[in-house]
């Protein structure tokens, strides 16, 4: 189906499966959009949502666990318990985050936010700011061998932290 226009829907359980031009405006308990043809930005609200496929616009999420698994041409700015960015998924512009717990095994292209730990696995084109908001240094950072960040990682910690000297950095500060 291909809805045109603007797409707004409340309720336990939704899903997204069709074509969208314009913008989702979403909330529920479980949320799933799946659609390789979302043509505008989705705003939602859930204790669980998961993305799917490409959104041709940019992403305003809120929820406990949310799990991008798709493409986002524009930017995502999300506040949550856990959020996951798969290792196939990419987020073209800046990927902001505040919560608890960031995992990033795709590709973005700037990565900012405050949270208590990040998983960085995947691929940051250009700078990383964050600001890691507990006293654990050894948990609270974890930037894996394959890792890449273009440009600078900026952080603000309550303790100094120890960065991976096998992952590609540009400069730390």
């Amino acid at each position: 189906e291909v809805i045109e226009g603007n797409y707004y829907a409340a309720g336990t359980t939704i899903e997204i499966n069709g074509t969208v031009n314009g913008d989702i405006f979403v909330a529920g308990n479980t949320i799933v959009i799946d659609s390789e043809n979302i043509n505008g930005d989705i705003f939602a609200a859930g204790s669980s949502i998961t993305i799917k496929g490409k959104v041709n616009g940019s992403l305003r999420l809120v929820g406990e666990n949310i799990d991008l698994l798709g493409e986002v041409s524009r930017n995502s700015m999300v506040a949550g318990q856990n959020f996951r960015l798969d290792s196939d998924a990419k987020v073209a512009g800046h990927l902001t985050f505040w919560g608890q717990m960031l995992s990033v095994a795709g590709e973005v292209g700037r990565l900012e936010g405050a949270f208590e730990n990040l998983r960085l696995s995947g691929i940051v084109n250009n700078d990383v700011d964050i600001y890691l908001s507990t006293n654990k240094a050894k948990d609270n950072l974890n930037i894996s061998d394959d890792a890449s960040i273009g440009g600078t990682l900026y952080y603000k910690a309550l303790k100094k932290l120890d960065i991976n000297s096998q992952a590609t950095i540009g400069n730390v500060s």
